[in-house]
């Protein structure tokens, strides 16, 4: 009896021993997948991560991809408005240069005309020729008194106003001496503006001589100085015609 009851504690001893082996391999085996499942569930968490990084950075890199090309193209774009406003004053510049040099030589063309005007206006005028006249029959000398010299010797002169004498040989003194009569002793000016021109004439008188100076002063600059008609320098005009006594303006 007793050799049956030490064999069924024996028995029974060694199934709890087994049982407890199989309940610690079960739980061995329980936390084995459990680390397992753990370990997979981080490495795909770290997968996840690693992947929504890459779509992070990769979207980042195409958002700076496209900022750049944006700000690329609103470089060249204003870059191509500056050339094209640089272009555009250059030739505003140009036309306005050739504006200004076209402006200037249609100045010179007209300043050339004028100039030549005046010199062609300032040459004295040729005097007609005198037709001949036939000889006067030889008359008595008349009892009646003689015309005075100064009425005898206006009818040989035609006076205007403007110009001083015409009609008249400036080398004769009859010419001079007519003057004299018709001024007074001194300097007599008289000055003439028409718009275009001022023309001032001197009448010089001295010791029963007469001679007219004139200057005639254009609007585009040009100046030229006459003696009975005659061409002569500034420094003529001004020495010999100085003294101002009367003024007469027209």
């Amino acid at each position: 009896v007793e050799a049956a009851e030490k064999k069924a504690e024996e028995e029974k001893e060694k199934k709890a021993a087994a049982e407890k082996a199989k309940k610690e391999a079960e739980e061995k085996a329980k936390q084995e997948a459990e680390e397992a499942a753990e370990k997979k569930a981080e490495e795909e968490k770290a997968e996840e991560e690693a992947k929504e990084a890459a779509e992070k950075e990769a979207k980042e890199k195409a958002e700076a991809e496209e900022k750049a090309k944006k700000e690329a193209e609103k470089e060249a774009d204003k870059k191509a408005k500056e050339e094209e406003a640089k272009k555009k004053a250059e030739e505003e510049a140009e036309a306005a240069k050739r504006a200004e040099e076209k402006a200037k030589e249609e100045a010179e063309a007209t300043k050339r005309a004028e100039e030549a005007k005046a010199i062609e206006a300032a040459k004295p005028k040729p005097e007609p020729k005198p037709e001949p006249k036939p000889k006067p029959e030889p008359k008595p000398e008349p009892k009646s008194e003689p015309v005075k010299k100064k009425e005898q010797k206006k009818a040989k002169y035609v006076v205007d106003e403007l110009t001083g004498f015409k009609e008249f040989d400036r080398a004769r003194d009859d010419y001079h001496l007519h003057i004299s009569e018709e001024f007074p002793m001194g300097i007599t000016e008289e000055i003439h503006d028409d718009g275009k021109k001022e023309i001032t004439r001197r009448i010089v008188v001295r010791e029963g001589h007469g001679h007219i100076y004139k200057k005639v002063v254009h609007r585009w600059g040009g100046k030229f100085f006459f003696k009975d008609e005659g061409t002569i320098s500034e420094v003529e005009f001004q020495r010999e015609s100085t003294i101002r006594k009367q003024h007469r303006r027209h």
